[in-house]
């Protein structure tokens, strides 16, 4: 007689059923008394610095209990490969003084429904001073190709290569070391 009721066993699934027949219930299907809708505004170019974010208006909006950015933020960086030499701790919550990316988070709503939500983020004022950026892995290479960060005094980018030699950026191959060299002094 096995110790074990449960490892090395076959064990249903408690909420299969109701999964499989659409009437399962997820995190968003459930409303309790206070719960708020949350929203994150996202940067819409590739590489700039926040001038400005005013979010004295959506903060106003009827339903809105909180508005942040990185500057409400503790500002403590996080990211891959902590602890080593190449410690990317380089990302925050929510951008601090520039963003690196499209889609980089840049402020949070909080709000009684998912309408004001919306509404809250199209009230929220960001001005934004373009920098230079790259968008494939031979312009990264180039000894004039802007730095994302500063922490690094290496750009990386992850890839594979094809049988015809071309790179396939995004793809989960080897991290390919790029460009070296100490951060500019801007």
């Amino acid at each position: 007689m096995s110790r074990f009721r449960v490892v090395g066993k076959s064990v249903p699934k408690i909420d299969g059923l109701g999964l499989v027949t659409g009437e399962g219930k997820f995190a968003a299907d459930y409303s309790l008394p206070g719960m708020l809708w949350g929203k994150i505004l996202r940067s819409p170019v590739p590489h700039a610095r926040i001038v400005s974010i005013n979010t004295s208006k959506a903060a106003q909006l009827p339903g809105v209990r909180a508005v942040v950015t990185g500057q409400d933020t503790l500002k403590r960086p996080y990211g891959q490969f902590e602890g080593t030499a190449w410690s990317g701790a380089d990302m925050y919550a929510l951008a601090v003084d520039k963003v690196r990316f499209v889609g980089e988070e840049v402020a949070a709503v909080a709000a009684v429904d998912e309408l004001t939500a919306e509404k809250a983020l199209d009230l929220i004022e960001v001005e934004y001073e373009e920098l230079p950026f790259v968008l494939g892995i031979e312009e990264a290479m180039r000894d004039a190709a802007p730095l994302v960060t500063r922490r690094l005094a290496a750009t990386l980018c992850t890839g594979s290569t094809t049988p015809t030699g071309t790179s396939t950026p995004g793809s989960h191959g080897p991290t390919t070391f790029v460009r070296t060299g100490s951060p500019p002094s801007r």
